[in-house]
């Protein structure tokens, strides 16, 4: 089971699949309103791995709590169990992610900060716990490391164990991407535009219908100034992604930067 399932908390990161409506995109971006997941997470199991497909959908803070909170409970009934581990990690890390939203109340910030420092030690605990558990998992391994390389200033570590996860699986979708996302982040110690673009062209041969990689190289190749590579990244992830996606202010950005590019030349 363990093996099926991966979550990115890049990026940035990243979204999973479920079957909803009738999508021709990339499933894993197929919209749902905050109504519909909540009803959604309420009435699907929560040790089913649809369930667990819905937790990166949980963009508000409220829906990533509630989603914590189950997986916790999960976990406190399986602790010994190298999935209910990977689960509360991951479920920790998204609301993390959603806790650290900007206010100006100084004492809310200060309520964020110290949830946000709480949910840091569980997902470190967790995922740790979880490679521990299933040393041959795949996603344990991608999972943690990428945690550590973003979240924990454990660069090397966090690199090795994605490696060591990819080398466990050759054929992991998200640890291609995982390790592309990594290699393309200029201000990390591994920087090397040249490895990147192999691991996420490697990821979409895998999964062509895979949006995050599309995404990853079309911001590669402009940080690259190859901006015609961009223009087809950007066009192949427009053709996977919702509008909603697509009118957020990072892919508008995006767009302009590769116009600006193409139109300089």
């Amino acid at each position: 089971m363990l093996q099926k399932i991966f979550v990115f908390a890049t990026l940035i990161f990243l979204s999973y699949s479920l079957a909803l409506a009738q999508y021709n995109g990339d499933p894993r971006l197929a919209p749902i309103s905050a109504d519909a997941l909540r009803k959604a997470i309420k009435s699907t199991p929560i040790d089913s791995p649809s369930h667990f497909h819905l937790l990166s959908r949980a963009y508000d803070v409220n829906l990533a709590k509630n989603a914590y909170e189950q997986y916790a409970l999960l976990w406190k009934n399986s602790p010994n169990d190298a999935n209910t581990n990977l689960l509360v990690g991951i479920a920790a890390k998204q609301y993390m992610k959603q806790a650290m939203l900007q206010t100006s109340d100084p004492e809310t910030t200060k309520r964020q900060i110290k949830r946000y420092n709480a949910l840091h030690l569980i997902c470190r605990a967790r995922l740790a716990e979880s490679v521990k558990l299933a040393p041959d998992s795949t996603t344990a391994h991608v999972a943690y490391g990428f945690f550590l390389w973003q979240n924990d200033n454990q660069q090397e570590k966090g690199l090795r164990l994605v490696k060591k996860g990819v080398a466990l699986n050759p054929k992991s979708t998200g640890g291609h991407a995982t390790l592309g996302a990594i290699y393309s982040n200029s201000s990390g110690k591994a920087y090397n535009p040249t490895k990147a673009i192999t691991e996420l062209k490697t990821a979409i041969a895998l999964d062509s219908k895979f949006a995050y990689p599309h995404e990853r190289l079309a911001w590669l190749y402009v940080e690259l100034k190859k901006y015609k590579e961009a223009k087809r990244s950007f066009e192949k992830l427009l053709s996977l992604s919702p509008d909603n996606t697509i009118k957020k202010p990072a892919m508008q950005l995006l767009q302009s930067l590769i116009n600006k590019g193409l139109s300089s030349r």
